[in-house]
Protein backbone atom coordinates (compact mmCIF):
# COMPACT_ATOMS: atom_id res chain seq x y z
CA UNK A 1 0.00 0.00 0.00
CA UNK A 2 1.00 3.29 -0.70
CA UNK A 3 2.45 5.80 2.03
CA UNK A 4 -0.78 8.47 2.58
CA UNK A 5 -1.41 11.25 4.36
CA UNK A 6 -2.92 11.64 7.37
CA UNK A 7 -5.86 13.59 6.80
CA UNK A 8 -8.91 12.45 4.69
CA UNK A 9 -9.32 16.03 3.48
CA UNK A 10 -6.99 18.38 1.67
CA UNK A 11 -7.36 21.59 -0.15
CA UNK A 12 -6.49 22.45 -3.91
CA UNK A 13 -6.24 26.50 -4.73
CA UNK A 14 -6.41 27.28 -8.31
CA UNK A 15 -6.62 30.93 -9.21
CA UNK A 16 -7.99 31.93 -5.60
CA UNK A 17 -10.71 29.48 -6.04
CA UNK A 18 -10.15 26.39 -3.48
CA UNK A 19 -11.66 22.87 -4.24
CA UNK A 20 -12.52 20.77 -1.19
CA UNK A 21 -11.16 17.11 -1.67
CA UNK A 22 -12.73 14.69 0.88
CA UNK A 23 -11.77 10.68 0.82
CA UNK A 24 -13.19 7.42 2.01
CA UNK A 25 -10.20 6.11 0.47
CA UNK A 26 -6.57 6.68 1.79
CA UNK A 27 -4.76 9.76 -0.50
CA UNK A 28 -1.12 9.18 -1.63
CA UNK A 29 -0.07 12.04 -0.69
CA UNK A 30 2.34 13.28 -1.31
CA UNK A 31 4.53 11.02 -2.50
CA UNK A 32 2.66 10.44 -6.00
CA UNK A 33 1.65 14.03 -6.26
CA UNK A 34 3.30 15.70 -9.26
CA UNK A 35 5.54 17.92 -8.08
CA UNK A 36 4.26 21.05 -9.74
CA UNK A 37 0.84 20.54 -7.78
CA UNK A 38 2.42 20.52 -4.42
CA UNK A 39 2.60 24.29 -3.98
CA UNK A 40 -1.20 24.25 -4.89
CA UNK A 41 -2.35 21.85 -1.94
CA UNK A 42 -2.48 22.00 1.59
CA UNK A 43 -3.84 20.30 4.52
CA UNK A 44 -6.46 23.73 5.50
CA UNK A 45 -8.30 26.07 4.04
CA UNK A 46 -5.95 29.19 2.34
CA UNK A 47 -6.31 32.18 4.10
CA UNK A 48 -9.11 34.73 2.17
CA UNK A 49 -10.02 31.76 0.15
CA UNK A 50 -13.48 30.74 -0.42
CA UNK A 51 -14.59 27.16 -0.72
CA UNK A 52 -15.94 27.03 -4.39
CA UNK A 53 -16.62 23.41 -5.02
CA UNK A 54 -16.43 20.16 -3.05
CA UNK A 55 -14.86 16.95 -4.30
CA UNK A 56 -15.98 13.53 -2.53
CA UNK A 57 -14.36 10.35 -3.37
CA UNK A 58 -16.20 7.35 -2.53
CA UNK A 59 -15.90 4.08 -2.01
CA UNK A 60 -18.63 2.80 -3.92
CA UNK A 61 -18.47 0.87 -7.56
CA UNK A 62 -18.25 2.55 -10.66
CA UNK A 63 -22.09 3.64 -12.03
CA UNK A 64 -23.54 3.50 -15.24
CA UNK A 65 -22.29 5.43 -18.14
CA UNK A 66 -24.64 8.10 -19.80
CA UNK A 67 -23.54 6.87 -23.29
CA UNK A 68 -26.48 8.27 -24.96
CA UNK A 69 -26.69 11.58 -23.81
CA UNK A 70 -22.75 12.44 -24.81
CA UNK A 71 -22.37 16.28 -24.63
CA UNK A 72 -18.41 16.51 -25.62
CA UNK A 73 -15.61 13.85 -26.31
CA UNK A 74 -12.10 14.81 -25.75
CA UNK A 75 -10.79 12.82 -29.11
CA UNK A 76 -8.45 11.32 -25.88
CA UNK A 77 -9.05 10.11 -22.99
CA UNK A 78 -12.31 11.74 -21.51
CA UNK A 79 -15.45 12.35 -22.44
CA UNK A 80 -18.15 14.58 -20.81
CA UNK A 81 -22.28 12.99 -20.77
CA UNK A 82 -25.77 13.84 -19.12
CA UNK A 83 -27.25 12.13 -16.65
CA UNK A 84 -30.34 13.21 -15.73
CA UNK A 85 -30.02 17.13 -13.78
CA UNK A 86 -26.04 15.39 -13.43
CA UNK A 87 -23.01 15.27 -15.95
CA UNK A 88 -20.71 12.68 -16.15
CA UNK A 89 -17.09 13.11 -16.85
CA UNK A 90 -15.69 9.57 -17.60
CA UNK A 91 -11.86 8.86 -17.66
CA UNK A 92 -11.61 5.83 -20.52
CA UNK A 93 -8.41 6.08 -22.00
CA UNK A 94 -8.03 3.26 -24.81
CA UNK A 95 -5.71 1.26 -24.08
CA UNK A 96 -7.78 0.63 -20.57
CA UNK A 97 -10.31 -1.96 -20.34
CA UNK A 98 -12.67 0.11 -18.51
CA UNK A 99 -13.01 4.19 -17.06
CA UNK A 100 -9.99 4.42 -14.72
CA UNK A 101 -12.76 7.14 -12.80
CA UNK A 102 -16.17 8.75 -13.76
CA UNK A 103 -17.22 11.96 -11.70
CA UNK A 104 -20.72 13.13 -11.73
CA UNK A 105 -21.10 17.11 -11.43
CA UNK A 106 -24.24 18.71 -9.80
CA UNK A 107 -25.86 21.55 -12.32
CA UNK A 108 -23.42 24.23 -10.81
CA UNK A 109 -20.20 21.95 -10.46
CA UNK A 110 -20.34 22.84 -6.82
CA UNK A 111 -20.42 19.08 -5.53
CA UNK A 112 -18.85 16.46 -7.48
CA UNK A 113 -18.98 12.75 -6.69
CA UNK A 114 -15.86 10.56 -7.40
CA UNK A 115 -15.94 7.05 -8.68
CA UNK A 116 -12.55 5.32 -8.74
CA UNK A 117 -12.07 1.83 -11.26
CA UNK A 118 -9.88 -1.17 -10.19
CA UNK A 119 -7.38 0.14 -12.35
CA UNK A 120 -6.57 3.17 -9.72
CA UNK A 121 -6.84 0.72 -6.62
CA UNK A 122 -3.98 -1.25 -4.84
CA UNK A 123 -5.32 -4.34 -3.37
CA UNK A 124 -6.34 -2.74 0.13
CA UNK A 125 -8.36 0.18 -1.90
CA UNK A 126 -6.14 2.72 -1.70
CA UNK A 127 -5.07 4.89 -4.33
CA UNK A 128 -2.44 4.31 -6.38
CA UNK A 129 -1.92 7.49 -7.27
CA UNK A 130 -4.04 11.08 -6.95
CA UNK A 131 -6.07 11.33 -9.93
CA UNK A 132 -7.78 14.42 -8.87
CA UNK A 133 -5.49 16.39 -10.98
CA UNK A 134 -5.62 17.27 -14.58
CA UNK A 135 -7.72 17.13 -16.70
CA UNK A 136 -10.30 16.73 -13.77
CA UNK A 137 -8.91 19.94 -12.08
CA UNK A 138 -9.01 21.64 -15.08
CA UNK A 139 -12.57 20.75 -16.23
CA UNK A 140 -14.33 21.87 -12.45
CA UNK A 141 -12.22 25.17 -12.62
CA UNK A 142 -13.25 25.80 -16.01
CA UNK A 143 -16.86 25.49 -15.36
CA UNK A 144 -17.13 27.75 -12.25
CA UNK A 145 -15.03 30.35 -14.03
CA UNK A 146 -17.18 30.36 -16.73
CA UNK A 147 -20.39 30.81 -14.30
CA UNK A 148 -18.94 32.91 -12.46
CA UNK A 149 -18.67 35.15 -15.99
CA UNK A 150 -15.26 36.67 -14.34
CA UNK A 151 -12.16 34.64 -15.39
CA UNK A 152 -11.17 32.00 -17.97
CA UNK A 153 -8.21 29.37 -18.32
CA UNK A 154 -6.16 30.82 -21.36
CA UNK A 155 -3.83 28.45 -23.58
CA UNK A 156 -0.90 31.05 -22.84
CA UNK A 157 2.64 31.40 -20.61
CA UNK A 158 2.50 34.07 -18.14
CA UNK A 159 5.52 35.87 -16.35
CA UNK A 160 6.15 38.60 -14.15
CA UNK A 161 8.16 41.31 -15.05
CA UNK A 162 8.56 44.03 -11.49
CA UNK A 163 5.40 42.21 -10.20
CA UNK A 164 3.03 42.75 -13.23
CA UNK A 165 1.62 39.97 -15.09
CA UNK A 166 2.36 39.31 -18.95
CA UNK A 167 0.45 36.75 -21.14
CA UNK A 168 1.79 35.27 -24.02
CA UNK A 169 -1.09 33.19 -25.77
CA UNK A 170 -0.72 30.61 -28.72
CA UNK A 171 -1.58 27.17 -29.51
CA UNK A 172 0.90 24.35 -28.97
CA UNK A 173 3.81 24.94 -31.37
CA UNK A 174 3.31 29.15 -30.78
CA UNK A 175 6.73 28.91 -28.42
CA UNK A 176 5.24 29.42 -24.75
CA UNK A 177 8.04 27.56 -23.43
CA UNK A 178 10.46 29.08 -25.38
CA UNK A 179 9.80 32.68 -24.51
CA UNK A 180 9.18 31.48 -20.83
CA UNK A 181 12.73 30.13 -21.03
CA UNK A 182 14.15 32.81 -22.98
CA UNK A 183 12.61 35.63 -20.35
CA UNK A 184 13.67 33.84 -17.43
CA UNK A 185 17.25 33.86 -17.97
CA UNK A 186 16.75 37.70 -17.77
CA UNK A 187 16.33 38.45 -13.59
CA UNK A 188 13.72 40.48 -13.56
CA UNK A 189 11.04 37.92 -15.64
CA UNK A 190 9.99 35.26 -13.83
CA UNK A 191 7.77 32.69 -15.44
CA UNK A 192 4.57 31.74 -13.37
CA UNK A 193 3.62 28.81 -16.06
CA UNK A 194 4.50 28.11 -19.43
CA UNK A 195 1.26 26.28 -20.73
CA UNK A 196 -2.17 27.34 -19.15
CA UNK A 197 -2.37 30.63 -16.70
CA UNK A 198 -5.84 32.11 -15.38
CA UNK A 199 -7.16 35.23 -15.81
CA UNK A 200 -9.56 36.74 -13.55
CA UNK A 201 -11.34 39.91 -13.17
CA UNK A 202 -11.43 40.88 -9.82
CA UNK A 203 -12.52 44.30 -7.84
CA UNK A 204 -9.43 45.86 -8.66
CA UNK A 205 -8.79 44.79 -12.05
CA UNK A 206 -8.06 41.81 -14.22
CA UNK A 207 -5.42 39.42 -12.47
CA UNK A 208 -2.99 36.77 -13.92
CA UNK A 209 -2.61 33.40 -11.59
CA UNK A 210 -0.14 30.45 -12.24
CA UNK A 211 -1.79 27.43 -12.70
CA UNK A 212 -0.24 23.60 -11.72
CA UNK A 213 -0.57 23.26 -15.78
CA UNK A 214 3.17 23.10 -16.67
CA UNK A 215 4.70 23.01 -20.44
CA UNK A 216 7.40 21.72 -21.54
CA UNK A 217 9.79 24.28 -19.75
CA UNK A 218 8.13 23.04 -16.62
CA UNK A 219 7.10 26.34 -15.20
CA UNK A 220 4.23 26.18 -12.53
CA UNK A 221 4.49 28.50 -9.81
CA UNK A 222 1.07 29.19 -7.52
CA UNK A 223 1.80 33.67 -7.78
CA UNK A 224 -0.64 35.68 -8.93
CA UNK A 225 -0.31 39.58 -10.58
CA UNK A 226 -1.99 42.49 -12.19
CA UNK A 227 -2.38 41.70 -15.60
CA UNK A 228 -0.99 45.08 -17.68
CA UNK A 229 -1.20 43.12 -21.45
CA UNK A 230 -1.16 40.04 -23.40
CA UNK A 231 0.67 39.06 -26.75
CA UNK A 232 -0.18 36.83 -29.24
CA UNK A 233 2.70 34.79 -30.24
CA UNK A 234 3.61 33.87 -33.91
CA UNK A 235 7.17 32.80 -34.92
CA UNK A 236 8.85 34.99 -37.35
CA UNK A 237 12.19 36.01 -39.34
CA UNK A 238 12.10 38.91 -37.14
CA UNK A 239 11.17 40.09 -33.86
CA UNK A 240 8.71 42.91 -33.71
CA UNK A 241 5.41 43.98 -31.78
CA UNK A 242 2.15 44.88 -32.93
CA UNK A 243 -0.89 45.99 -31.60
CA UNK A 244 -4.38 44.50 -32.37
CA UNK A 245 -7.59 45.56 -31.53
CA UNK A 246 -11.61 44.25 -31.47
CA UNK A 247 -12.31 41.84 -33.96
CA UNK A 248 -8.79 41.03 -34.69
CA UNK A 249 -8.23 40.54 -30.58
CA UNK A 250 -11.42 38.29 -29.70
CA UNK A 251 -10.63 36.11 -33.08
CA UNK A 252 -6.98 35.71 -31.40
CA UNK A 253 -7.91 35.26 -27.91
CA UNK A 254 -11.34 33.35 -28.06
CA UNK A 255 -9.78 29.55 -29.53
CA UNK A 256 -7.37 29.87 -26.77
CA UNK A 257 -9.89 29.78 -23.75
CA UNK A 258 -10.89 26.78 -22.52
CA UNK A 259 -14.81 27.06 -22.97
CA UNK A 260 -17.46 24.30 -22.14
CA UNK A 261 -19.22 24.84 -25.78
CA UNK A 262 -21.47 22.25 -25.26
CA UNK A 263 -23.13 25.07 -22.64
CA UNK A 264 -25.25 27.62 -24.36
CA UNK A 265 -24.88 29.62 -21.20
CA UNK A 266 -21.75 29.42 -20.09
CA UNK A 267 -20.49 30.14 -23.92
CA UNK A 268 -22.63 33.23 -23.35
CA UNK A 269 -20.70 34.29 -20.27
CA UNK A 270 -17.25 33.48 -21.27
CA UNK A 271 -17.75 35.68 -24.58
CA UNK A 272 -18.77 38.62 -22.62
CA UNK A 273 -15.75 37.86 -20.08
CA UNK A 274 -13.48 37.92 -23.43
CA UNK A 275 -14.91 41.03 -24.02
CA UNK A 276 -14.22 42.71 -21.12
CA UNK A 277 -10.89 41.58 -20.98
CA UNK A 278 -10.20 43.12 -24.71
CA UNK A 279 -11.79 46.45 -23.71
CA UNK A 280 -9.53 46.64 -20.52
CA UNK A 281 -6.13 44.80 -20.87
CA UNK A 282 -4.25 45.60 -24.08
CA UNK A 283 -3.82 43.13 -26.85
CA UNK A 284 -0.42 42.69 -28.95
CA UNK A 285 0.96 40.62 -31.40
CA UNK A 286 4.53 39.32 -30.44
CA UNK A 287 6.68 37.94 -33.92
CA UNK A 288 10.00 36.36 -32.67
CA UNK A 289 12.79 34.40 -33.74
CA UNK A 290 13.59 31.59 -31.16
CA UNK A 291 16.75 33.60 -29.86
CA UNK A 292 17.66 35.34 -26.72
CA UNK A 293 17.73 38.83 -28.45
CA UNK A 294 14.30 38.56 -28.10
CA UNK A 295 14.22 39.39 -24.53
CA UNK A 296 16.51 42.63 -25.51
CA UNK A 297 13.61 43.46 -27.26
CA UNK A 298 11.20 42.61 -24.38
CA UNK A 299 13.44 44.96 -22.51
CA UNK A 300 13.63 47.36 -24.27
CA UNK A 301 9.51 47.43 -24.70
CA UNK A 302 9.04 47.61 -21.11
CA UNK A 303 11.49 50.49 -20.41
CA UNK A 304 10.00 52.63 -23.21
CA UNK A 305 6.39 51.59 -21.41
CA UNK A 306 7.59 52.51 -18.03
CA UNK A 307 5.46 48.69 -16.81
Amino acid sequence: MTETHPSNARFLTLAGMTIRIKSRRPFPFPVNVPVAYRPFLSDDTPPGSAIEAELKITDRDLPPVSHGDGVFDSGSAWSVYRKGKLHQIVMCPPESAGPLWIAEFTPFFRHISFFCGPEILDDSGGLLYDPTGYPLDQIVLMHLLARSGKGGILHAAGCLHNHDGWVFAGVSGAGKSTISTLLSRHGVWLPVSDDRVVIRKRPEGFRLYGTPWPGEAGFAENIDAPLKGIFLLAQGKENRIEPIRGTDAAAGLLPLLSVPWYDAELVDRMLGFCEQLIAHVPVRRLVFQPEPDVADMMAAFMSHHHM
